[in-house]
């Protein structure tokens, strides 16, 4: 069986580069991105509910659950990055990063 470059890169839903950094620092700030059953805001809460019933137990902690949008955003450690990657409703798992306000002025 022959896979492509894009199917295999759906397959990794977490890069090694996030078990490492969890790793070494202990958690990684991460945005999840689900797959809901079906469109809508309770579909997105309680795709969002199965993950974090799934995680209990591991080192993780909410930092933005998105109404809207089917996203989390988590701190989390390896053995919660071990859970993501096997949860069923999980497309990808991505580094985090802050975000600076903008000012209004030049920088200084």
């Amino acid at each position: 069986m022959v896979c492509s470059s894009a199917a295999r890169a759906e397959a990794v839903r977490v890069s090694p580069d996030l078990y490492t950094t969890a790793q070494s620092h202990g958690v990684v700030r991460v945005i999840v991105r689900l797959a809901p059953r079906e469109p809508g805001p309770q579909a997105i809460a309680e795709a969002q509910n199965e993950v974090l019933a799934a995680l209990t137990g591991t080192t993780h902690r909410i930092l933005q659950r998105y109404a809207a949008s089917p996203y989390l955003a988590l701190e989390v450690g390896a053995d919660a990055l071990k859970v993501l990657e096997q949860a069923p409703n999980v497309l990808t798992v991505v580094a985090d990063f802050p975000l600076r306000p903008m000012g209004s002025g030049a920088p200084q």
